[in-house]
């Protein structure tokens, strides 16, 4: 990965933790109460959640590529196609829910920044 690409992706990151927190300040009242303390745990959610997500989404991908679907009719095809796409996102995000808000969503923004 390059310096421009790393710098896309921070960027992407900080827009998310900014959305995090007016979503966090103007939902104050169900979150904590306090308008700046949930400002910054959403800020901290989403920006994780990124995070995580771009940590396990092309593992998870992988582990998952063999899978296939057999059915006798195509909407019924359709149907556990889109109920398998949901299924693998619904895993890949509560995956990464855990591990960016746990430590790794730090630990890229550290790596990213220090890309020269």
């Amino acid at each position: 990965m390059n310096r421009r690409e790393a710098l896309r992706q921070l960027k992407i990151g900080y827009v998310l933790a900014a959305i995090g927190f007016f979503v966090g300040a103007i939902s104050h009242e169900t979150i904590t109460g306090n308008f700046f303390f949930s400002g910054l745990i959403l800020a901290y959610a989403f920006w994780g959640i990124y995070w995580g997500f771009r940590i396990v989404n092309q593992p998870i991908k992988n582990f998952f590529a063999g899978v296939f679907i057999m059915e006798t009719s195509i909407p019924q095809l359709i149907w556990k196609h889109i109920l398998y796409k949901l299924t693998m996102f619904a895993i890949t995000f509560l995956i990464a829910y855990f591990v960016g808000l746990l430590g790794g969503g730090i630990y890229k923004q550290i790596t990213l920044m220090n890309i020269r």
